[in-house]
C-alpha cells in the first residue's frame, strides 16, 4: 500500500512484463480492480462476435439452406419437432457460450462488491478467472473447428444470387457521383427512382438500363446522361462491389491480404520480443545463481 524501501526498478519490471508503463500511485496499483474488469470485458468481447456469427449462420441456414455446405456438422431432426432441424455444433457452442456468460456474471458481481482494500486474497476469484479462460478457450477451439472443417459457403450459389434483390443498387448512387460528377443529393434521388422502377417491374439489379438512368436524369437533372449499358454493368458487377472497397479495413482481397500480412508481422515481432526477454531473464538467473554459489 505504501510502496517499498527497496530500490526496485518498477519501469524495468514493467518493460520485462510487456507493459507500456507503471501505475504511478502505489495504492491504486494494489487496490484497483479496473484491470480485472477489463479482463472480464475482453473475454466477453471475444465471445460476442462468435455468437453473432453463429446467429447469422443459423438464420441463413433456416432461410436459405442452399447457401451453406455442411460437412461433419450435418443437421439432425428432433423427435419432438420433426419439422425442425438443428446443427449439433450450434447447440454445443451455445452451451459453452452460456457457461462462459454465467462465469463472467459471477465475476462481475464480485468486482462490483469487492472492498476497497489491497487485493491480497484472490483464491476464489482467481479460480473463476481461470475457469472463464478455460471455457473461452474451449469455445474458441470449437468455433475454429466448425469454421474450418464443418461448414463452407456455397460460393457458386451465392455468386449467382449476388446481383439479385437489388443488393448493389446503392452502388448506382456512387457511380453517378464518382463517374458522372453528379452532386450527392440528386445522385441519391436518381438511384432511388431507378430502384423504385426495378421494384415495380420486378427486375433484378442487373436489369438496370441506360434508359432507366436517362429517365431519372430527366426528372431530377432535366437532362439525359447517355451512359453506355456496358459501363453500368461493369460498375455494378458483384465482384467489383468488393474490389472497390480496398481502403484501410475494407473487405477487398488486396486490403485483407495487407491486413493479414501486417498482423503476421506483428505476431512475429511479439514472439521475437518474448524470446529475447526470456533469454535475458535466463542469463540474469544464471548470474544470480553463480553469485550465490560463490558467496562464503
Amino acid at each position: 500500500m505504501v510502496s517499498t524501501g527497496l530500490p526496485i526498478d518498477r519501469e524495468g519490471a514493467a518493460a520485462n512484463a510487456g507493459f507500456d508503463g507503471v501505475i504511478e500511485d502505489t495504492f491504486d496499483a494494489v487496490s484497483a480492480v479496473d484491470h480485472l474488469a477489463a479482463v472480464v470485458e475482453s473475454l466477453r468481447a471475444t465471445a460476442h462476435p462468435m455468437g453473432r456469427f453463429m446467429h447469422e449462420t443459423a438464420t441463413l441456414y433456416r432461410t436459405d439452406p442452399t447457401s451453406l455446405v455442411l460437412n461433419d456438422a450435418s443437421p439432425q431432426m428432433r423427435s419432438e419437432l420433426p419439422q425442425h432441424t438443428v446443427i449439433p455444433a450450434f447447440d454445443e457452442m451455445s452451451r459453452l457460450a452460456i457457461d462462459l456468460a454465467a462465469v463472467l456474471e459471477t465475476l462481475d458481481r464480485w468486482i462490483a462488491h469487492v472492498p476497497l482494500e489491497p487485493m491480497g486474497e484472490m483464491s476464489q476469484p482467481l479460480e473463476r478467472f481461470l475457469l472463464a479462460f478455460d471455457v473461452a478457450g474451449k469455445l474458441i477451439d470449437r468455433f475454429l473447428i466448425f469454421l474450418n472443417r464443418e461448414i463452407a459457403f456455397n460460393r457458386a450459389y451465392l455468386a449467382k444470387r449476388a446481383n439479385r434483390n437489388h443488393t448493389t443498387i446503392g452502388e448506382l448512387a456512387d457511380f453517378l457521383m464518382l463517374e458522372e460528377q453528379i452532386p450527392p443529393l440528386p445522385a441519391r434521388e436518381m438511384a432511388a427512382r431507378v430502384m423504385g422502377q426495378l421494384r415495380n417491374e420486378g427486375v433484378k439489379t442487373s436489369g438496370i438500363t441506360s434508359a432507366m438512368i436517362d429517365a431519372a436524369g430527366m426528372l431530377v437533372l432535366g437532362r439525359e446522361l447517355g451512359i453506355e449499358f456496358e459501363t453500368i454493368s461493369r460498375y455494378l458487377a458483384p465482384r467489383r462491389f468488393i474490389e472497390r472497397r480496398a481502403g484501410f479495413g475494407g473487405p477487398a482481397p488486396i486490403a485483407t491480404r495487407a491486413w493479414l500480412t501486417g498482423e503476421q508481422q506483428r505476431l512475429s515481432n511479439d514472439r521475437a520480443w518474448v524470446a529475447e526477454r526470456r533469454g535475458a531473464l535466463a542469463d540474469v538467473e544464471l548470474a544470480m545463481k553463480s553469485l550465490a554459489n560463490e558467496a562464503p
